[in-house]
């Protein structure tokens, strides 16, 4: 998968976004500023080493900087959308996921 592909899988779960249950002030009328030309980070996962750091597709970050506030990121491996925190040594960290867009923005 690349950049292009990666776009046109979150315009396709843009449109199948009907409600929104976000903390962080993003709504259906705001996503648009907070979506990121995706890219690419190593993500280590969350469940005590029972799976492997991989590469995520970064599609949302909350803050304008990287290293504030949470990210949305594509698993290609899982085909699953993952909250991602970066944490203070620049290394990512997967909090939770879930099969759609929605699931990560709701579990944000």
């Amino acid at each position: 998968m690349n950049s292009q592909d990666i776009q046109e899988l979150v315009q396709q779960e843009l449109r199948k976004l009907r409600e929104l249950e976000n903390f962080h002030g993003i709504t259906p009328d705001t996503i648009q500023q907070f979506l990121v030309d995706p890219f690419q980070v190593l993500v280590h996962p969350d469940d005590g080493g029972e799976t492997s750091s991989r590469y995520m597709w970064i599609i949302l970050q909350e803050c304008k900087e990287i290293n504030q506030g949470y990210l949305i990121a594509y698993d290609p491996l899982l085909n699953q959308f993952d909250v991602v925190e970066q944490l203070r040594d620049g290394s990512f960290l997967q909090v939770c996921g879930g099969p759609s867009f929605a699931d990560a923005l709701n579990g944000m």
